[in-house]
């Protein structure tokens, strides 16, 4: 019966929303729906994870997915009698039967594969335990991360899994690119680090106030540095 609930739950999902359960979801509403839940803390000890990222990331598209599909708040603790029920009333049990009670509300569109893969998506291929590294790394003080890899290899992808699960830990996010600091910057290292403060000054929102800390007899590494510290 729970595998046969689950696989409704998958199909209705699909025939509703046009998306699929990636295997983290797919793990949190198998184990939602067995006879006896585990806790997002025993699931996440299990397969390796942080119970922070599967509980505040993964669970949350996972229900926020299945009560779309249902069209009520749907949650770890009521999944079961909720698609228990539907399934008794509606008695489905094939994927035929689906298809024919479970009319999409919108045609599906295929996704862009240009740029970043959405987070929801499909397509995005995980490759543990890369993301789970990536993860527990960047709520580490003072931690940094090195992303190579050839083209078309999902860098941006998974830069923007990074920074949603750093969103989801409360962190304040400021994205950076160098290439828009124009060559007239690079010029000096007095020109960049004040193009670098002033960026990261204005994605946090506060008042710009570069010249009541930066210090020509203090130097430009140290006026950076209190700089710094007016924003953090």
């Amino acid at each position: 019966m729970m595998r046969e609930i689950t696989q409704v739950a998958e199909d209705l999902i699909f025939a509703r929303t046009g998306k699929t359960l990636n295997h983290l979801q797919k793990l949190i509403l198998y184990e939602s729906l067995s006879e006896s839940p585990k806790t997002y803390a025993q699931i996440a000890q299990e397969n390796n994870y942080t119970e922070s990222y599967l509980k505040q990331f993964v669970s949350r598209q996972t229900w926020q997915l299945l009560s779309a599909a249902l069209g009520k708040k749907v949650n770890k603790y009521n999944c079961y009698l909720v698609l228990k029920k539907m399934l008794k009333d509606s008695s489905i049990t094939s994927k035929k039967q689906l298809s024919t009670l479970s009319q999409p509300t919108q045609k599906s569109k295929l996704e862009s594969l240009v740029g970043s893969v959405p987070l929801a998506s499909s397509f995005y291929i995980e490759r543990p335990p890369l993301e789970l590294t990536c993860y527990q790394e960047i709520i580490q003080p003072g931690s940094c991360l090195w992303i190579e890899a050839p083209k078309k290899m999902g860098k941006t992808s998974l830069l923007s899994r990074i920074l949603a699960y750093g969103q989801h830990q409360h962190y304040q996010i400021v994205q950076l690119n160098l290439a828009q600091a124009g060559i007239e910057n690079f010029t000096s290292i007095k020109k960049l680090l004040r193009w670098l403060c002033a960026n990261v000054t204005l994605q946090l929102g506060l008042e710009l106030k570069l010249n009541d800390y930066w210090d020509e007899d203090l130097g430009n590494l140290v006026s950076c540095d209190l700089y710094r510290r007016y924003f953090c």
